[in-house]
């Protein structure tokens, strides 16, 4: 992924390392960039060898055989993966030791967020063997029908979906795993009664069109894509909804030649294409938290100067009349976007998963009544809104109280504006409603992310979002069965289109029109699911709603046993600092790179009572510390710097004097694995770390709070 830094880069690959499937990932030119495990186990060259080398490494040389003739691809089609950005097929390729391999390929062509092709990334399945069985159960199919009991064992339990129609389309045999497929509980209901050629087709008219030509003696193969399964509920009484399938069609000839069967092979590829499509929404995620971290730095900054000198001003003019006083609201009105703006980047923040933790552990119950208020003013007075009180004995989690404060927002917001394009009902006793409820459900095993079909016509989608757990984490492969804290929204308006349901998570998708939405608030939820350990699960149905549920592993016994710190008590930061004169003026060190910013911080800590020593740079700070360390009270730095950062200007303080007080300004954390190790010491209240853009109160409460602990 050209452009980005080596772990960003590697993002979405190492939450696919354990994947039984070969991660091959290629620049533009065919040299191998990542190959995961499974590409060492399948193609025996280890990662080492493989990486910098030319994809020809392991395409398959002549001779082919029989088998692998049939399937006639060599290369993947990549006049099709240049238009379309995407390929899935069958390759025929080569192992270390030059044996052929016939592998299901799925092909991606990456782009940057200029929409730039950067790589290839191909997820390979080996079905070498498969293939194999397919073709021998395709020629000896006949014996099948005459009750071979080992081959009979073959079909049954085989993971590809069988069917065979005499010629002219009645269906005749099929197996387990297609009864399955096409949501047949009994195979009597099909078997002598449904024919291909002429009942409803069974997978579009488009593929009963070409499966036509499997009837007049010829091969056939469907590539894998997505069906639409739902319609077969009217054949059949129930069906798996959208799958995607690889369909083929081979004829099966008597001796002199004629038609005797047609035997379809239907093999359930779902799990491959989310496997894909959760690679490119790593990607999606990375690539927009990459970019809003590249402009909090700067841009906060500027905010923070922003905000504090359109304070400082109010204050001036405060209790003045005229003109003067007129300009109160004009600043106010300032302030106001300033603090939107501020809102706008924390929320950008949350997909760069580079911050502080702060999480807490938390009851239900007090995050419902942290955030009602600020529920009920975002829904209007038209809609109600019910909010469902949290059932006894309910367990604890461990999370940014801020961060899923931020997602019952999004979740409530999103089903407001749902309901507000429904400008009138057929039922006139309809009410537009949106209900919030918390539960708890216990889960031996999570599932499977991509498509699954609830109950009554509900169609549903999960959206597994990976298992941090604290800064630096290396996410599972798989989150943890047990009991999950569950926070459902649901709404009753017009639903979401089945279709949509896998795009809606996506940063920047809306359905709404132009500047009525960010496109921010889903992925905003999938984000925060992705931190803290859980996942999100939306169902829906046409003209009867939808309904998103956010699913948190509950806090373990150890986390139970941690005490929660109260909430601090409201600051006085608008009392002016004392005048009374301390016996010495505290003395505080301002390292900080941006001169605006450190000329206005320099006139808050003054105001406070301290007088300031401005540092440029982390290096310069370390040199007036040294030099003048008997009456410093105080360092103020911010964290990315030149020269020295806030970071190792802290680990060198800290080696001079550990007592010393110090106050770690940011608004993106470019380095949040060397702030972990500073952990005890803001838990502590040493160090304090205060988030850019910050607003004056905040900065002068925290002074007050040193001034008084020395």
């Amino acid at each position: 992924m050209s452009g980005l830094s080596e772990p960003k880069a590697n993002f979405a690959l190492r939450h696919v390392e354990n994947s039984q499937d070969a991660i091959v990932a290629t620049d533009l030119n065919f040299i191998i960039t990542a190959w995961n495990p499974a590409a060492e186990q399948i193609y025996g060259w280890t990662a080492q060898e493989a990486l910098g080398q030319a994809l020809a490494l392991i395409r398959a040389t002549p001779p082919f055989d029989e088998v692998e003739i049939t399937l006639n691809a060599a290369i993947p089609d990549y006049e099709v993966i240049w238009t379309e950005g995407k390929w899935f097929g069958t390759v025929v390729q080569q192992h270390r030791d030059g044996r052929h391999l016939i592998i299901n390929s799925a092909v991606t062509l990456m782009r940057d967020v200029q929409g730039q092709a950067v790589e290839l990334v191909g997820v390979n399945r080996e079905v070498t063997a498969q293939v194999k069985t397919e073709q021998e159960l395709v020629r000896r199919s006949h014996q099948l029908l005459v009750a071979n009991s080992f081959l009979e064992n073959v079909i049954e339990q085989s993971p590809i979906g069988l069917v065979v129609f005499d010629p002219t389309g009645l269906c005749v045999r099929l197996n387990r795993t297609l009864c399955t497929i096409i949501g047949v509980g009994n195979p009597e209901n099909i078997v002598g009664r449904y024919n291909f050629r002429q009942d409803a087709p069974l997978f579009g008219p488009e593929v009963r069109e070409i499966a036509e030509q499997a009837f007049k003696g010829e091969y056939v193969t469907i590539p894998s894509r997505e069906f639409d399964l739902t319609h077969l509920e009217g054949l059949f009484g129930s069906s798996l909804g959208r799958l995607t399938l690889g369909i083929k069609f081979f004829p099966i000839m008597d001796e002199a030649g004629s038609l005797q069967n047609v035997v379809a092979l239907i093999e359930d590829m779902t799990e491959q294409r989310n496997l894909t499509n959760q690679l490119l929404q790593a990607q999606k995620m990375e690539m927009v938290g990459a970019l809003a971290g590249g402009l909090a730095h700067d841009f906060n900054n500027m905010l923070t100067v922003l905000l504090l000198t359109s304070t400082s001003l109010r204050l001036k003019l405060q209790g003045l009349n005229g003109e003067q006083a007129e300009s109160l609201s004009e600043l106010a009105e300032l302030e106001s976007l300033g603090k939107q703006a501020s809102d706008l980047i924390s929320r950008l923040l949350i997909f760069t998963r580079q911050k502080i933790e702060q999480t807490q552990l938390v009851s239900w119950d007090t995050v419902l009544s942290k955030t009602a208020t600020l529920l009920r003013r975002a829904v209007n007075e038209n809609i109600r809104l019910e909010i469902v009180p949290t059932p006894p004995g309910l367990p604890p989690v461990k999370v940014d109280l801020s961060e899923l404060q931020q997602v019952l927002l999004n979740l409530v917001v999103n089903a407001r504006d749902a309901l507000e394009e429904i400008s009138e009902s057929p039922d006139p006793a309809w009410q537009p409603a949106i209900r919030l409820e918390v539960f708890s459900r216990q889960f031996e095993k999570v599932p499977e992310s991509g498509f699954y079909a609830a109950e009554d016509g509900w169609a549903g989608y999960i959206v597994l979002a990976g298992a941090e757990r604290g800064l630096g984490a290396t996410p599972p492969p798989r989150l943890p069965g047990g009991v999950y804290l569950a926070c459902r929204v649901s709404d009753n308006g017009v639903g979401i289109p089945p279709k949509k349901l896998a795009q809606i998570f996506e940063p920047l998708f809306t359905t709404k029109e132009v500047g009525k939405g960010t496109g921010l608030g889903l992925a905003i939820c999938y984000a925060v699911a992705r931190d803290n350990g859980g996942w999100l699960q939306v169902e829906s149905r046409p003209q009867s709603g939808a309904r998103f549920t956010l699913y948190l592993l509950k806090a373990s016994s150890e986390e139970v046993s941690q005490p929660v710190l109260p909430p601090s008590a409201p600051a006085q930061w608008l009392i002016p600092p004392s005048k009374e004169q301390p016996v010495r003026q505290p003395t505080a060190v301002l390292a900080e790179d941006e001169a605006g910013l450190r000329r206005v911080v320099s006139r808050v800590l003054e105001r406070e009572g301290w007088r300031v020593l401005a540092a440029q740079d982390g290096q310069e700070a370390l040199e007036i510390y040294r030099t003048r360390s008997g009456e410093i009270d105080l360092v103020m730095t911010d964290t990315v710097m030149p020269r020295l950062g806030g970071p190792g200007l802290v680990k060198e303080l800290m080696a001079l004097n550990p007592d010393l007080p110090i106050i770690l300004m940011s608004g993106y954390v470019e380095n949040s694995l060397e702030l972990a190790s500073f952990a005890p010491l803001l838990q502590s209240g040493q160090i304090r770390f205060i988030g850019k853009p910050f607003r004056m109160e905040a900065l002068i409460e925290m002074l007050r709070e040193v001034k008084i602990n020395k």
